[in-house]
């Protein structure tokens, strides 16, 4: 299966080379430039995940957010690593990378950017990584009284979070620098303007 994805030239050296750039950005975003307050993180980490999905697919978008994941628990992280932490992460690539068709299809419409980075701060920042915190003991138990002003405050940051992130990419695709570097995704139904 390896050899068809060389064949397919969807590993190529210059995916790879971006691909690991992104995950480096990854870790100094996350780990170095965000700050923690409380069970919140603060910051524009998720970036290079969404962008790893956005512009290669979910496959590169997951190996993103794992080695991102694991090189900057291991190497910056402040308690040993939890694998169950890892799938959100996963998330953030793999989820816009399943969506991208709608980031690209229409390049000056943010809608569908939005659309396409909305689902991995849902089912992956705000809903697992929150059920997670609870069940291991580092946020109140869910749904209690204690439970809802956590999962508030937590909704509020990702929301500011997934706006900022999103107001990012868009500019980034209407500065078209992704085609001048010669990875803008092909989109079904759509000739890609370069």
């Amino acid at each position: 299966m390896s050899n068809q994805l060389f064949k397919n030239r969807r590993f190529t050296t210059a995916t790879i080379c971006t691909l690991a750039m992104l995950t480096a950005l990854n870790v100094v975003l996350d780990r170095l430039v965000a700050f923690n307050a409380g069970p919140y993180r603060v910051g524009i980490g998720t970036l290079p995940l969404l962008l790893s999905g956005l512009l290669f697919g979910p496959i590169p978008g997951a190996i993103v957010g794992f080695t991102g994941d694991l090189i900057g628990a291991l190497t910056l992280g402040n308690a040993p690593y939890n694998p169950l932490f890892c799938v959100t992460p996963i998330l953030m690539g793999v989820l816009p990378g399943l969506l991208r068709q709608l980031a690209w299809r229409n390049q000056k419409n943010p809608i569908g950017i939005a659309a396409a980075c909305l689902p991995p701060y849902l089912f992956g920042s705000l809903v697992y990584t929150t059920v997670i915190l609870s069940k291991l003991g580092y946020a109140p138990p869910l749904f209690t009284a204690a439970f809802w002003p956590v999962a508030a405050a937590r909704a509020l940051t990702y929301l500011i979070t997934y706006g900022i992130c999103t107001a990012i990419i868009y500019l980034l695709i209407q500065s078209r620098v992704f085609n001048v570097l010669g990875i803008v995704p092909k989109v079904k139904g759509k000739a890609n303007s370069n």
